[in-house]
């Protein structure tokens, strides 16, 4: 995150951002447009196979319990 900021140069290599160098744009513009969330680390119990795999299982459970919604909300405006 460093060095995409332009906080550290890069050692070797080039950081592209659309196909541009980072060291071709301006700090300023940069930075701007990047956004930046701070978060805890935080070390699981399992292996990280297994918070992968929960990852997935709450996505598919959402996912699940959202169908039946959407599919009376398709009901509700299919065409005549």
């Amino acid at each position: 995150m460093n060095i995409l900021l332009g906080i550290l140069p890069t050692t070797e290599g080039d950081v592209l951002i659309g196909g541009v160098s980072v060291k071709k744009i301006g700090i300023d513009t940069l930075r701007g447009m990047v956004g930046t969330v701070l978060q805890d680390d935080i070390l699981f119990a399992g292996s990280i196979g297994d918070n992968i795999s929960l990852l997935i299982r709450t996505r598919i459970n959402n996912e699940l319990s959202s169908a039946p919604k959407w599919q009376q909300l398709q009901m509700k405006f299919k065409p005549w």
